[in-house]
Order: C-alpha cells, then sequence, then structure tokens
C-alpha cells in the first residue's frame, strides 16, 4: 500500500484508498493509476504547511508561534486577512466525492494535505485540503420514518401521454417558465426530450422524476377549470391532487433531508410555488427552509465565480439561490415573520441580465449584460429589489431591515429617501425600457408601481409613522388613503387584462390585504360622505374582477373582510336610505348566505375546533367603530 493518494485521484480530490490499483481507478478504467515519488523535502513542506494550517510556527522547536518582534506590516496584513469573510469561514471550495461535487467551507474540514500538491483543477490556491469523505454513509438519515415511500410504485408509468406531457410542456414555458427562470431554455428542452419518450422515461432517475413531476403540477396551477377538462379530461383539483401526490412520492424518494442534487433543490421550488395557494402556508415555509438549509450545503449560497465555476453553471446557481431568497420572503410575509436567511452574509451575485442563449458550457468568461429588459428581467426586477433591501442593511451596520419601511424608530424623512431609491432604480433598470402592449412589461408596471404604493402605504400608517413638521395630521391620512387607493387599482388593472390572464397564479401573490382592510375602515367611517363613493366603486369593481376574493371559504380573510363590507353598507344606508346598492354588496350577499349555509351543515368536525364564528356580530359592530391604529393588521396580513 502507498502512503500517498494516486495522481487521478489527487488531481480529482476524491479519497484514494491507496491500493495497487486503487478501487476508483478500478471502477474508471480510462485512469493509469500511478503513485508520485516522494522526496524528502516535499514531505518536509507538506508538513510545515500543515504546522502553519492549525495555527503553529514550523520554525519553532515546539510548534508554538514565534515570539519574535514582526514588522509593522506584517500585523496591517494579518489584519486584512481577519476581515475577510473567506478568511472567518475558510476559503470555499467544490471537491468530489464518488462522482458527486461537494461544498466545503469550513477549515475544521481542511484536515489533510493533497499528496500531489496540484491546485489548478479548482483554481484555488489552498495549502490543505480535504482527502477523507465528505459525507458517512454509515447512519440512517434523521426522521426518514416520516417519508412514505411507497417503492412498488413505478414512477415511470405515472407520466402522462405523450400527448398530454407535450401540452403541460407547452403551458409552463409559457405561463410559468418566464416568470421563474430557475433553469436555462436549452437545458429545459433537454428535460423535456427526456420526459416526452416512452424509452428515456424508463432511464430517468428519481430526481429527475421529482423534478418533472413537480414542473406538470406547476403547469396545472397555471390553466383554468375549462382548459383542464377539455384538455385532459379531469377537473383541476383532481389533477392537483393526483400531481402532488406523484410529487410527494418521488420527493420521499430523493431524501429531502440530505439533497446532493441540485435538481432536487429545484423541484421542491416548483412544488410550492404551486402549492401556495392550496396547501399550508406555515408547512411550506418550514420546507422552504429545510430546502435553504440544504442549498447551502450545496454551496449555493456563495458565488459561483468565487467557487471557479463556470458562468454557465455560475449564472444557474445565482438564478435558484435568488429565486429562494425570492419564495421564502414571499412566504415569510404569510407567516408574519421575517425569513433570517435574507440579511444574512451570503455573496452569491444577483444574476445578470442576460439572454438564456448569451451562455454555453463551453464558456469560460461572462457575457456582457444588456442594456434593455431580457427574458430574466421579469424575475430579476424582484432580486433587484431584495438586493437594494440587503445594500440598505449592510449600509447601515444592520440598523434597517427588511421591514424598515414600518420603523417607527426611523425617520419620515429618511423613509422618504430609501423609497425614492427604490423607486428610482425600478425606473432606470426597467420600467423605462418597458412596452405597454407586451403581457410580461405589463406585468411589471403594474405590480412594481403597485408595490411602490404599499411602501409608501407602511411609512403613513399611523402605527408606524415617525412623524413630520411638513405635514398634518389630515395631509398625513389622506396619503396613506391615496396610497392604498392607487393599490388596489393596480390590482384591478392586473385582474382585468385579458392578456395577462394566463399568469393569474402569479398575480395572486400580490393582493395587498392591508390596503384593501384600509379602504374598508374608511368607507365605514365616511357613511354617507361623498368621498365615499370613490371606495364603493373601487370595492365593486375589485370584486367584478378578482374573482379570487369570491372563494370565502378557502380563507378566513375574505369571509371576514366580506361581511364588513355589508355591514359598512348597512351602516351607510341607515344614514341614507336613498343610497343605490353597490355591485359589490349585490355580490357578496348571496354569497355570505352560502358560506354560512355551508357551515351549518357540516357534520364532521376536526377534534379540538369549532366551527362557531370567528368574528362575531358584536365583534363586526366594534371593528367598525374602530381607527387605523386599533385595527389587529397582524390578523389580516399574516392569517389564512
Amino acid at each position: 500500500m502507498s502512503g500517498q493518494a494516486c495522481e487521478p485521484c489527487s488531481r480529482r480530490k476524491v479519497r484514494c484508498d491507496k491500493q495497487q490499483p486503487c478501487s476508483n481507478c478500478k471502477r474508471r478504467k480510462q485512469d493509469q493509476c500511478t503513485y508520485p515519488e516522494a522526496q524528502p523535502i516535499d514531505r518536509i513542506k507538506r508538513l510545515e504547511s500543515l504546522v502553519r494550517s492549525l495555527g503553529g510556527d514550523p520554525k519553532h522547536e515546539n510548534g508554538r508561534p514565534s515570539k519574535r518582534v514582526r514588522t509593522d506590516s506584517a500585523p496591517a496584513r494579518q489584519q486584512d486577512a481577519r476581515d475577510t469573510p473567506e478568511v472567518e469561514r475558510g476559503q470555499p471550495i467544490m471537491l468530489e466525492q464518488d462522482g458527486q461535487p461537494y461544498y466545503v467551507e469550513l477549515r475544521a474540514w481542511h484536515s489533510h494535505i493533497d499528496q500531489n500538491g496540484d491546485y489548478r483543477q479548482i483554481g484555488h490556491n489552498h495549502d490543505v485540503l480535504m482527502s477523507r469523505p465528505l459525507v458517512s454513509r454509515t447512519k440512517p438519515d434523521a426522521m426518514k420514518g416520516l417519508m412514505r415511500t411507497d417503492y412498488t410504485l413505478s414512477l415511470s408509468s405515472q407520466h402522462p401521454s405523450i400527448q398530454d406531457a407535450n401540452f403541460l410542456w407547452d403551458k409552463f414555458e409559457r405561463n410559468a417558465n418566464p416568470l421563474m427562470k430557475i433553469d436555462f431554455d436549452w437545458a429545459l428542452e433537454q428535460v423535456r426530450s427526456k420526459s416526452t419518450s416512452f424509452e428515456d422515461r424508463t432511464q430517468l432517475n428519481d430526481e429527475d422524476h421529482a423534478f418533472i413531476f413537480c414542473l406538470y403540477l406547476m403547469s396545472i396551477v397555471t390553466l383554468p377549470e375549462q382548459e383542464c377538462i377539455e384538455v385532459l379530461h379531469q377537473p383541476k383539483e383532481v389533477l392537483l391532487s393526483h400531481y402532488q401526490a406523484i410529487c410527494e412520492q418521488a420527493l420521499s424518494r430523493s431524501n429531502i433531508f440530505c439533497i446532493t442534487n441540485i435538481i432536487v433543490i429545484k423541484a421542491i421550488v416548483l412544488y410550492i410555488a404551486a402549492s401556495i395557494e392550496r396547501l399550508s402556508i406555515q408547512s411550506l415555509f418550514s420546507l422552504m427552509g429545510l430546502t435553504i438549509r440544504n442549498a447551502e450545503k450545496l454551496g449555493i449560497h456563495r458565488d459561483g465565480a468565487l467557487l471557479g465555476l463556470s458562468p454557465a453553471e455560475t449564472e444557474n446557481r445565482r438564478r435558484l439561490w435568488w429565486y429562494l431568497q425570492h419564495l421564502d420572503l414571499a412566504l415569510g410575509v404569510r407567516c408574519g415573520t421575517t425569513p433570517l436567511t435574507l440579511m444574512a452574509d451570503w455573496d452569491a451575485r444577483i444574476p445578470l441580465n442576460i439572454e438564456d442563449r448569451d451562455l454555453n458550457l463551453d464558456m469560460t468568461e461572462a457575457p456582457p449584460e444588456h442594456r434593455s429588459l431580457t427574458s430574466l428581467s421579469y424575475c430579476l426586477w424582484t432580486f433587484w429589489i431584495v438586493s437594494q433591501q440587503r445594500e440598505f442593511f449592510k449600509d447601515n451596520k444592520g440598523k434597517l431591515g427588511i421591514t424598515w419601511a414600518s420603523n417607527k424608530n426611523i425617520s419620515h424623512a429618511r423613509k422618504n429617501i430609501l423609497l425614492n431609491i427604490i423607486e428610482q432604480g425600478l425606473n432606470q433598470n426597467f420600467l423605462q425600457y418597458c412596452d405597454p402592449i407586451k403581457p410580461l412589461d405589463i406585468i411589471i408596471q403594474l405590480t412594481s408601481r403597485a408595490l411602490i404604493c404599499t411602501f409608501r402605504m407602511f411609512t403613513l400608517h399611523p402605527m408606524s409613522f415617525s412623524g413630520s413638521t411638513d405635514m398634518t395630521e389630515d395631509e398625513r391620512h389622506s396619503q396613506l388613503m391615496e396610497a392604498a387607493i392607487k393599490s388596489l387599482e393596480y390590482n384591478i388593472a392586473l385582474n382585468s387584462r385579458p392578456e395577462i390572464q394566463r399568469f393569474q397564479w402569479y398575480i395572486k401573490g400580490y393582493f395587498q390585504w392591508h390596503a384593501f382592510i384600509s379602504v374598508i375602515v374608511e368607507v365605514t367611517q365616511l357613511k354617507a360622505s361623498p368621498k365615499a363613493q370613490r371606495i364603493w366603486d373601487l370595492l365593486s369593481d375589485l370584486y367584478t374582477y378578482n374573482k379570487n376574493l369570491h372563494e370565502l371559504s378557502e380563507d378566513r380573510r375574505k369571509f371576514h373582510a366580506a361581511e364588513l363590507i355589508v355591514k359598512a353598507w348597512k351602516a351607510r344606508q341607515t344614514a341614507d336610505s336613498s343610497a343605490r346598492t353597490p355591485l359589490c354588496v349585490s355580490i357578496l350577499e348571496p354569497l355570505l348566505s352560502a358560506h354560512r349555509a355551508d357551515v351549518e351543515h357540516v357534520q364532521l368536525q376536526p377534534v379540538g375546533q369549532s366551527l362557531e364564528p370567528v368574528m362575531t356580530d358584536e365583534d363586526l359592530n366594534e371593528i367598525l367603530g374602530l381607527e387605523f391604529q386599533d385595527i389587529d393588521w397582524g390578523f389580516w396580513a399574516g392569517m389564512e
């Protein structure tokens, strides 16, 4: 047995059993298992490097750090080194074990000296590298019993017909992919080719099956009910339930507790995005936390350029990581919390504004960015906002978190400066290039402006308003209501434009509950005032075009908002009996009656839960007399 790793194993940075030939070279028949001749001077250099990596001094007789006086430049250099994140964490590297890439960051893992000393393979001049296994396979994974995996089920047989598969792929590429972009178009085309071939389906591994079925699930979410019945011959809910079950089976086989393949991360992203309106937000938020932790283990949070990866792989990882942050924030807002990862010290750069066709696997340098909108821009604008929030956080030494707009300790003038930075940045980088006749450009225009209105509304809200000598209380309230009304007008535009209805799955996530409840409280207090008519017209348009608000049983907020609106109208009728019933009230009264009848006829009740109304008439009457600061905003922001 040799005392050193063979040259092929050293080049690939994998563990060598030092046999002749070693087991790795036996498996890779193209490798010639040869061992380097160790020179005494090489052994001495390697041992000295090991001592230095452990903080010792190889020149000192007992290996302890030298006590001799250093020059002025030495401590300065050491201080600079301590200030760099790479030194604090351990310079990150990508290694390979059994053909699988692994990310390594902490220096505690860099335990042995590489026998060959050639570090050019990974593009970094590391003095120590790992030669022992990165992951132990001798112990079982935790909580594995929770995954009810049915290995008797053939995943290949669960694929739809070739015709239906092509239909679902077409819909995904048209309805979902433009607003997700977690993989390159040319990479998706390769997966599509395999999934639409009977022969190739049988060759897919569990991870590939998981990704494809989650893609089908995402595609079905984007379809209208009529299209599901006419083309796929099943009601939409039946299709969703079926593919959700298959997705979960495929994911359970992929072991989501210990993910080693980036395609599984992408599959879970599709699963969460497809389920955000159907499944418990808390469960999805927990799943997202698990997914982000696995992504960190794969090193996706570190920039690929730092890891010496190719431009294509670097961009692929950047897009996935930033979409994870976007989705994590969307879930966190619905849970009423801020994800901790969002402001953590990761360094994956925001993706380049380039087209997929600008990249290929053979490139060694990244292509230049476009100065106009690209196919990535429809995701990139949300990434840019998150990036800007992180810049605020860093520039102010952690004093400005993601909730700065509602932080009462920050002056109103400072909030306006930050808000103007975001608004000007959106205009400069995205909105000035939008074409008002292109559906995706319309979405950027409307959603970004609605978001600015939401920020402005938070800065003016009585619970977060910091005070201003240039603004009276009436002016603050007037500006608050104008921002809330404007936000809902943008939502009406999003739901009424026929050319963007295929993106309804995306538009649903931009409904602003704070603005909605604010105008309801306002119209309640105005009663018979002429100003109230504008809000009643607004609410009528909102319920006319946003059919999602009609589903009172799927979200308690919708039911309680409907009750508030009807109660507010009754209060106005008391003040002005000649007032004409608005359309929104005509829509809501039969919906409320039907919902109450459904609740009364429910026979089976879950153990420990009551079907009594969460909000009584007394509660409603009390709310109708409240001011803005008395509303439980957490109820409306976080309740499902």
